[in-house]
């Protein structure tokens, strides 16, 4: 039975990237779009995964490392006019050192979780007014646009379906890298880092180099996801990389599942789509749209405590538990099982 829910659970995964890879063939450029845009916060926040869901550390700063994934594709492709290929392995080094330089200080404060809170919330708020300081390579207040990548002459493809493409591809190339990291040896250490700081460093888990890491690769997401994110809008503003894009995918993460590298996917998409649903909903109601989405969060929150792959999980044991009953059951023949009594 487990060797054909494998199976099951293998084809429905095959059946959604298929599905995923056919959007840009039949619906409008400017779905394709937002689409492209929502997977760049998605691999931010498979980032945010590793430092807040998997390891246990708290960062308000994401913006941050975002913003500096983004800059390092501005200054290849406007300032060197290197091909925009380059801006993704860039974005990942640059993003990577960031968080590393960034991990040795707030590392120490570990124990001392107001701490963290304040000075990664420091480093999002200083983020753009740093950016503007340079306006030689950011742009300034102003900002840069960037010429739009063309996809390579052997595929007839239109831009938008390019970049769409281009950016599911990388969404999946960093979505693999990240479940390796959270089923691997470091995502082992970091979850018993995470459940009891003592406990994992006498088990031989070297506590601070673990959490230096957990800062490192999830800047790194965040860094390649600003990259991709430059890329897909062709544009790049200092106050894009503001405190609020740090709250933006704090939501995201929660929503979605903070723990989960598929809970970074739907809490991507829905931080990309409900803010604009619930606004076209206040519009037709004349109603102030942030109170809307304020409910929907509250409501998302109350029904769906540990966010939408939490919601999933609780299905799939609730239906275990309901064939375990009926199997027992009609075993026994002692009662009619589930499916007779709902049929009556």
């Amino acid at each position: 039975m487990s060797e054909l829910r494998k199976r099951g659970r293998t084809g429905v995964i095959v059946l959604i990237v298929a599905a995923a890879f056919s959007v840009p063939f039949w619906v409008a450029g400017f779905l394709t779009f937002q689409l492209a845009a929502a997977f760049s916060y998605a691999i931010a926040l498979l980032g945010l995964t590793l430092i807040t869901g998997r390891a246990g550390l708290v960062s308000i700063g994401h913006s941050a490392s975002f913003g500096v994934g983004a800059y390092t594709g501005v200054v290849l492709i406007w300032l060197l006019h290197l091909p925009y290929g380059w801006a993704i392995p860039a974005g990942a080094v640059t993003g990577f050192i960031f968080g590393a330089l960034v991990g040795l200080p707030i590392t120490r404060l570990s124990k001392n979780r107001q701490s963290m809170v304040i000075v990664t919330l420091a480093l999002a708020i200083a983020m753009p007014q740093i950016l503007k300081r340079f306006p030689e390579y950011t742009g300034g207040t102003n900002g840069v646009n960037l010429p739009t990548p063309a996809p390579p002459s052997v595929l007839p493809l239109a831009q938008d379906q390019w970049i769409y493409l281009l950016s599911l591809c990388l969404l999946l190339l960093m979505f693999w890298f990240c479940r390796n990291l959270l089923h691997g040896r470091i995502g082992r250490a970091m979850t018993a880092m995470r459940n009891h700081e003592v406990a994992a460093a006498t088990s031989g888990v070297n506590v601070p180099a673990y959490k230096l890491l957990a800062f490192a690769f999830g800047s790194m997401f965040a860094g390649v996801g600003g990259a991709v994110f430059v890329l897909v809008t062709q544009f790049a503003n200092p106050d894009s990389f503001s405190l609020v894009l740090s709250i933006t995918f704090l939501t995201g993460g929660i929503i979605g599942g903070i723990d989960s590298a598929v809970g970074a996917i739907l809490g991507a998409l829905f931080v990309e789509f409900v803010p604009v649903v619930t606004s076209d909903m206040a519009m037709a109601h004349d109603f102030p749209p942030a109170i809307i989405y304020a409910i929907v969060l509250v409501a998302v929150i109350f029904l769906m405590p540990d966010g939408l792959v939490g919601l999933a999980a609780r299905v799939r044991r609730r239906r275990s538990a309901v064939n375990r009953v009926d199997g027992v059951d009609r075993a026994a023949g002692a009662v009619p099982s589930m499916q007779e009594e709902l049929a009556r």
